[in-house]
């Protein structure tokens, strides 16, 4: 008979502790929608309003030496305003709002990464684990930024332009070269 053994590893260990700990979150604000739950009555009936308050976690980096966690939180009512009639677009994004943390995998200490929900993906952390790489929403398009951890600050990183001209160039990459009396390239 073989005995099956369960290793944790310390990226393991780290999520555990971090959404241990997710209860202790900030709740959500009450809207006018949305009553606060103490005044709820309890019921023993599953609601839609339960539903819509349903915290989801989820794991959105390691750092490499697993000190680091970057992870993310919502709830689906944050998803209020998403067009999901245009799923089959992939030009079409979602921003949704998430709660963004990093957690310390040592003590179990985090820090939220934004005073409020943003529309953020793709974190990545440094090497050193010192930063954190994301693409955070602008309201028009996902622009990437780095967030310093010691600092607390976040730093946008511009890009350019599309169609911009390299140095010395006089073509327009957005169109084919035309020959003089409107041939097209050959």
């Amino acid at each position: 008979m073989s005995r099956f053994r369960f290793a944790l590893g310390l990226p393991a260990v780290a999520a555990f502790v971090a959404l241990a700990h997710i209860g202790r979150a900030q709740a959500p604000a009450a809207s006018a929608t949305t009553p606060p739950a103490s005044s709820r009555a309890a019921t023993p009936v599953f609601t839609a309003d339960d539903a819509l308050e349903i915290n989801t976690a989820t794991i959105a980096d390691v750092s490499d030496d697993g000190r680091w966690l970057a992870f993310t939180q919502s709830v689906r009512r944050d998803a209020y305003g998403n067009d999901y009639r245009h799923d089959a677009d992939p030009t079409y994004v979602h921003p949704t709002p998430v709660r963004l943390w990093s957690v310390d995998s040592r003590t179990g200490q985090r820090q939220a990464v934004f005073p409020d929900k943003r529309a953020v993906r793709g974190m990545r952390w440094s090497p050193d684990g010192s930063q954190l790489a994301m693409l955070s929403w602008n309201g028009d398009v996902f622009e990437p930024a780095v967030w310093t951890r010691a600092t607390g600050k976040l730093t946008p990183l511009k890009v350019p332009a599309a169609g911009r001209k390299e140095q010395g160039s006089t073509a327009n990459p957005a169109q084919p070269a035309t020959e003089p009396g409107g041939g097209g390239s050959r």
